[in-house]
């Protein structure tokens, strides 16, 4: 969670509701990032694409599954990002999509 760092000093200055939306909204951040990094490692070393057998007639190629996890949870780790911006008066959530989006 160390991507986090400067937004948790943020979310402390928080009070309430706000406060405890901000810190569940990190905390899910932070477990889609871990996966979105999972799913990157798997998809470098296999691949866009799949290839699939249904029943004996059936196969070829499809997008990997690992590819369209990714990119769900990447889409839904940008709003969330948005939304934690919003709460924060715009204060963090763009500097954390920007680091994320140049850690390889």
């Amino acid at each position: 969670m160390a991507g986090f760092t400067k937004t948790k000093n943020d979310i402390r200055q928080l009070t309430g509701s706000k406060r405890e939306r901000a810190e569940k909204l990190v905390n899910k951040l932070d477990f889609m990032e871990t996966q979105l990094r999972n799913l990157q490692k798997e998809i470098k070393g296999k691949g866009w694409v799949e290839e699939y057998q249904n029943g004996a007639n059936q196969s070829g190629l499809k997008k990997s599954s690992a590819g369209e996890v990714y990119n769900t949870l990447i889409k839904n780790y940008t709003n969330a990002l948005k939304q934690l911006e919003q709460l924060l008066g715009g204060i963090s959530g763009e500097d954390e999509l920007e680091q994320f989006l140049n850690n390889d």
